[in-house]
């Protein structure tokens, strides 16, 4: 009771010795291969030891543990823990030495972190983006060049605010590389936590954690990726990051499996990127999730760093790889989006969704686009998707060609918006229909005429491809179908070439047009077609 910790300016040579790469304090400034369990901190007061005001970690139990350590059965009851950069309740850095160890220490090392309690304030004061963090129950997690590590944190809880530019009620920053492994089980977290940061900076707020955001395995590339799994945790503090990503319970979920008991968010959740599980990710699966807190957007065009609004019920915004079922997943939180002008960036289930799979939806608002970017062919399959609308954002997708695959959807309406460079390709293919895919202020990314390749293949059907939006600035439209695709009716305003050929990192593709394939091609400018790549259309007319 009653740990006080200030003002020191050094600290015991063994635990440099260690080689995190940090200054480390706490009840135990460092643990390694050791247990500490069954232990009540009470009235801490922790206030900025140490003069590293960049790499420094400190938590009122243990201030780093590595090599196999367990931490299990603490409580810190009350009181204050502030750090130059990172700070937590229980522990403030787990992982793996920085380099310098023994192959025997590194090797498949397992750190846990078991029936843990913070009840404590925590908060850094460093609001720089690459320091300042902290986390109710550890603030970092890395485990540098050690393969086949697992860090472990089961049945911890958090009640105390968190404040930090990485910000979360159980792990706050993680670094993994190679085949190591993270595991969130039963975590719960009821504390208020906030990212701040310094201005023009992003800051992130995650209810259990932020997971790793990348795989680093330059150095081994035999190893396999990183695995992350998450289950049955629960989050019901308010999360807030006025100037980033604010997450219900993980930000960048990638490499993230979703467990099949249930992950849930009732918290409010307030952020630039806000998602009621996650504000964003790549390559994720989500799967049995629930979220019922309200998720707020208060992003605009003026937002730090150019950071674009999202907003989602599940997720505001996923990256490539993603996979997402509507028929676990769900949201009763209301979205919002402070923004008019970003308001197709907002959805009950997905803010804006890039590539991957998303099957099992028919709430007309569960997403709100599909974004069609990239550098090379990317694509979204949409399985048992059933809309009277969805809407589609062009980008930054060049000569690549982006596949939508239906597999038993229907959509009625197809809107396809937003600035493209050098043009845009788009594949539609699969065994479903879309009764209408028209564009809506379709234009250049500098404001001048773009152009639209669309093709449909592999049995999908379109009623009618509308370009005639006057907003939209196509200078041309190149139309096919094929393979068992249809178009009945192509309507522009702008020359149109039926069949088309197109070169993508030195591979040609060639989409014909099958006889009768374009039922009519209707355009006020001019039809052309080439021998070698179309087939006739039953009506063609330059109006």
């Amino acid at each position: 009771k009653g740990l006080t910790i200030t003002s020191v300016n050094s600290y015991v040579s063994a635990y440099r010795g260690m080689n995190t790469g940090y200054e480390a304090y706490g009840l135990f400034g460092g643990l390694c291969g050791g247990t500490v369990k069954n232990l009540v901190i009470s009235d801490v007061n922790i206030n900025t030891p140490g003069t590293d005001t960049n790499n420094n970690t400190v938590a009122a139990a243990v201030g780093a543990a590595i090599n196999g350590s367990t931490i299990e059965n603490v409580k810190v009851e009350s009181g204050t823990v502030t750090g130059h950069s990172r700070a937590a309740g229980i522990v403030g850095f787990v992982g793996d030495p920085n380099g310098n160890a023994p192959e025997a220490l590194i090797e498949n090392n397992v750190i846990t972190i078991k029936d843990c309690v913070n009840e404590a304030t925590v908060e850094t004061q460093n609001l720089a983006a690459s320091y300042g963090t902290a986390g109710g129950i550890c603030a970092t997690a890395n485990t540098y060049d050690a393969q086949g590590s697992r860090v472990i944190f089961e049945g911890n809880a958090n009640t105390g605010d968190v404040e930090g530019v990485l910000a979360a009620g159980i792990l706050a920053s993680t670094f993994m590389y190679y085949d190591s492994v993270l595991v969130l089980e039963g975590n719960t977290n009821s504390g208020n936590i906030t990212g701040l940061a310094n201005d023009g900076e992003t800051a992130s707020a995650s209810g259990i954690a932020e997971t790793p955001s990348n795989n680093n395995g330059s150095a081994h590339p035999e190893a396999g990726p990183v695995k992350v799994t998450v289950n049955n945790n629960i989050n019901t503090g308010a999360i807030m990051a006025e100037s980033g990503y604010a997450s219900g319970l993980i930000h960048s979920a990638r490499f993230v499996t979703f467990g099949d008991e249930g992950n849930t968010n009732s918290g409010n959740i307030t952020g630039i990127r806000a998602g009621g599980i996650s504000a964003y990710t790549d390559s994720g699966n989500f799967v049995n999730l629930t979220n019922t807190g309200n998720v707020t957007s208060n992003g605009n065009s003026s937002s730090p760093n150019n950071l674009e609004p999202f907003a989602g019920g599940i997720v505001g915004r996923t990256g490539v790889g993603s996979l997402i079922d509507g028929a676990t997943c769900i949201n009763t939180g209301i979205v919002t989006m402070n923004s008019d002008a970003y308001e197709s960036n907002s959805g009950n289930i997905v803010g804006e969704f890039v590539a991957g799979t998303i099957r099992n939806i028919s709430d007309e608002d569960a997403i709100g686009s599909i974004a069609i970017v990239g550098n090379e062919s990317y694509g979204t399959t949409l399985e048992k998707v059933f809309l009277n609308e969805l809407y589609f954002t062009g980008g930054h997708n060049q000569s690549f060609v982006y596949t939508i695959e239906l597999k038993n959807t229907s959509i009625g309406k197809a809107i396809l918006g937003g600035k493209v460079h050098t043009g845009i390709n788009i594949e539609v293919t699969g065994n479903g229909t879309i009764d209408e895919f028209i564009t809506d202020r379709l234009v250049d990314n500098n404001g001048a005429n773009t152009t639209l390749s669309f093709a449909a293949t592999g049995n999908a059907q379109v009623g009618t491809l509308d370009a005639t939006d006057e907003a939209t600035r196509l200078g041309l439209v190149k139309v096919a179908a094929n393979d068992g695709g249809h178009i009945d009716i192509v309507n522009a305003n702008s020359n149109v070439n039926v069949g088309y050929v197109l070169t993508q990192d030195d591979e040609i593709r060639v989409f014909a047009n099958s006889e009768n394939a374009i039922s009519t091609v209707k355009t006020t400018a001019a039809i052309s077609s080439s021998e070698t790549v179309s087939g006739s259309s039953n009506s063609m007319s330059d109006e």
